[in-house]
């Protein structure tokens, strides 16, 4: 949500542009006053937050975040968070709406979030995570006992030679 004053790269991506921390959807809503932005302004334009009474951005309770599973790829947890709001401005055209203060109001806060159930958590351990550790036990253990199993061999061998010798020699 971050405008190009903000963060370059985000420039020509918002049509109208508002404050940093907000995504116009008017071009997505046949040109009706509507921008979604983190709950709270978070992360947004501290003007944003003073114009309202009562916001208080905390990046635990509004922040959006996801937990995927690096080896898999699979999702364990994921917080969805937006707040969607209505952009209200001054307008000549309309006598009560003339002389009103620009804001950014809140209209409705949407928080969904998903979590592997218990279940597939034991699924999960039982099919990926064990076979894992067992492989990455393995991938040590095996070239440590091979090295173990050599040197014995070689104790043995050198034990062999060394009695050839002495049988040669006697």
């Amino acid at each position: 949500f971050l405008n190009a004053s903000v963060n370059p790269d985000n420039a020509g991506f918002c049509e109208p542009c508002l404050a940093s921390g907000l995504l116009s959807l008017s071009s997505c809503k046949q040109g009706a006053p509507v921008a979604v932005s983190s709950p709270h302004f978070l992360y947004g334009d501290p003007q944003l937050i003073h114009n309202v009474t009562g916001l208080h951005p905390n990046k635990e309770e509004h922040a959006t975040w996801i937990d995927i599973d690096p080896i898999t790829g699979f999702t364990m947890h994921a917080q969805k968070r937006l707040q969607i709001n209505a952009v209200i401005s001054p307008d000549n055209s309309l006598k009560g709406m003339k002389n009103i203060k620009y804001v950014v109001m809140p209209i409705v806060y949407l928080n969904e979030s998903a979590e592997i159930d218990n279940k597939h958590v034991d699924l999960y351990n039982q099919q990926l995570t064990v076979p894992f550790l067992i492989f990455h036990i393995l991938e040590y253990a095996l070239p440590a006992f091979s090295g173990i199993v050599i040197l014995i061999s070689a104790d043995k061998h050198s034990d062999y030679m060394m009695n050839e010798l002495k049988n040669d020699i006697f």
